[in-house]
C-alpha cells in the first residue's frame, strides 16, 4: 500500500508537464483562429461595407421609398417624382399631367398609373443584394392593373430612393 501513495505524486506531477505544454498550443491554436478570421474579414470586406451601407436588417426604409414613388405617383407632380428617383428620369408632360415616365432615352415611357402598387409596401418581402456591383433592395409587388411591380431602391446621401423598376402585364393583357 505505501508503494501506491508514493507512486500517486509521481503521476500527478508528471500529468501537469503535458499542461504547461498545452497552453502553448492553446494559444498557437487561439491565434490560427484570430489569424483565420481577419483573413475572411478582408476576404468580405465588400459585402461587409455593403451590409453597413444597406442595412439589411432594417426593411422600413426600401419600404419607404416604394410608398414616397406611390405617393407622387399618385400626385401627378414631376418634381415630386423626380426627387423620389435615384437618377434623372424621362418625365412626359402634357399640360399640367403626368403622360409617361421612362428611365432612358430610348425606353418606351409608362403612363403613371401603371407604375403605382396596388397597396402599401408595409409587408412586402425586401430582398437586398450586397455584392459591390449591385448594393440595392428589391421588393416585388403587385400592381393596381393585375400585374406585377418589381421595384430597386438604393440609399442616396442617407434617403433610400427608387433606383429602377421593371413591370410585367396582367395575365391576358394586350401587347403593344
Amino acid at each position: 500500500m505505501g508503494e501506491e501513495q508514493v507512486q500517486q505524486p509521481a503521476r500527478s506531477a508528471a500529468a501537469q508537464k503535458p499542461g504547461k505544454k498545452s497552453f502553448g498550443v492553446g494559444f498557437f491554436l487561439v491565434l490560427i483562429i484570430a489569424l483565420a478570421v481577419a483573413l475572411s474579414g478582408l476576404y468580405y470586406q465588400e459585402e461587409i461595407h455593403s451590409m453597413i451601407l444597406l442595412k439589411p436588417w432594417d426593411k422600413s426604409g426600401p419600404r419607404g421609398a416604394v410608398d414616397t414613388w406611390a405617393a407622387a405617383l399618385k400626385s401627378n407632380d414631376p418634381a415630386a417624382i423626380q426627387a423620389a428617383s435615384a437618377r434623372e428620369l424621362n418625365i412626359s408632360v402634357e399640360g399640367d399631367e403626368v403622360t409617361g415616365i421612362s428611365q432612358g432615352a430610348m425606353l418606351q415611357p409608362n403612363p403613371p398609373e401603371a407604375l403605382i402598387p396596388a397597396g402599401p409596401a408595409a409587408d412586402v418581402e425586401v430582398k437586398f443584394d450586397l455584392r459591390k456591383d449591385k448594393r440595392q433592395a428589391e421588393m416585388m409587388m403587385p400592381a393596381a392593373d393585375g400585374g406585377a411591380l418589381i421595384y430597386y431602391a438604393v440609399p442616396v446621401e442617407g434617403t433610400w430612393k427608387i433606383l429602377a423598376w421593371s413591370r410585367s402585364r396582367p395575365k391576358g393583357a394586350p401587347t403593344d
